[in-house]
């Protein structure tokens, strides 16, 4: 083998093993870029929350399955961060559909002192005194509080009746009357638990109470009556005709059985077409229907006597 073969041998087998690498790595970056753009679905949302001078956009990602045990085992606060954290709950700036509002985590938030989320205390305490059963999981549908301190103190009178100095907080929520609750959260049985969130099936939101306002809109449906029973068919005979007017001459009385009568003929009337009527409709009556004749005749006899010369002349 020549030098100049195994040189372009070797210069073929660089070219290939460089294109065999670059598309090995190629599909591990398509592969890791895809990993990292993939986002799960939020389960809820609720848009334009306030928070301050800001608008927010707040997104769950799953449901939340605790056991009794979980749920007596932490405090409010620990209850909080996990149901939190289950849930997959984070923010966007108002508007969320903008690429440069990035998503904001429960920790982002609480890193940057943006304020403290809470669930309210009547959610917490149900929590607490649920007993659930083998499928039968306690259901509950919660929004979260968001409070922020104002820099600014009040005094209140503690527990003990002491005067205490307390900073003053500024409560705000994602409930939204056109929206459905943020947070969906069951305490199970150490069984139903183990199928994760399969046990949560949620309920169809109830309708809206009708207000006052609004019964007072409606109209009350009137009462349909009846249909009377159709009245039954007489016939002439048998009607009474009543006359208010009852002047005039003598009524003649009928005619009754074995009364004599005279009979007169009358003859018929002609009902058969009009003789004259057709010639009547030709212009010049009997003389132009005549000439029409005399013009049909003259014609018939043109095409024969035409008929005889062309043939002849064969």
């Amino acid at each position: 083998m020549t030098y100049r073969i195994r040189m372009a041998l070797v210069r073929t087998a660089s070219v290939l093993l460089l294109i065999l690498v670059t598309v090995v790595f190629a599909s591990s970056g398509f592969v890791y870029a895809d990993h990292e753009t993939e986002k799960e679905v939020p389960k809820r949302e609720v848009h334009d929350v306030g928070v301050g001078n800001e608008l927010y956009c707040f997104f769950v990602t799953h449901n939340v399955v605790l056991t009794p045990a979980e749920v007596t085992a932490m405090t409010d606060e620990e209850l909080t961060s996990t149901i939190l954290e289950r849930s997959g709950l984070y923010m966007k700036k108002t508007n969320c559909k903008i690429a440069s509002h990035k998503e904001i985590t429960v920790k982002d938030w609480t890193n940057a002192k943006l304020g403290e989320f809470q669930l309210s205390e009547s959610d917490l305490e149900a929590m607490r005194l649920a007993e659930p059963v083998d499928g039968e999981p306690f259901k509950f549908y919660m929004d979260l509080q968001i409070v922020r301190k104002t820099g600014e103190k009040k005094t209140v009178v503690n527990e003990e009746g002491e005067e205490v100095e307390e900073e003053e907080t500024i409560q705000y929520s994602t409930f939204k009357r056109t929206s459905p609750r943020l947070l969906f959260a069951v305490v199970a049985t150490e069984e139903d638990a183990k199928y994760g969130e399969d046990i949560c099936i949620e309920d169809k939101q109830p309708q809206p109470a009708v207000t006052k306002k609004q019964k007072k809109k409606k109209q009350k449906t009137p009462a349909i009556s009846e249909p009377e029973a159709p009245e039954e068919e007489m016939l002439p005979e048998y009607r009474t005709i009543s006359m208010a007017d009852r002047s005039g001459g003598p009524i003649e009385e009928t005619l009754k059985d074995g009364s004599p009568v005279d009979l007169e003929w009358v003859e018929p009337k002609n009902t058969g077409a009009d003789e004259s009527s057709f010639i009547d409709r030709i212009p010049g009556g009997k003389i132009g229907l005549m000439a029409m004749a005399t013009v049909a005749a003259a014609a018939v006899a043109a095409v024969v006597i035409a008929a005889r010369n062309k043939k002849t002349d064969e």
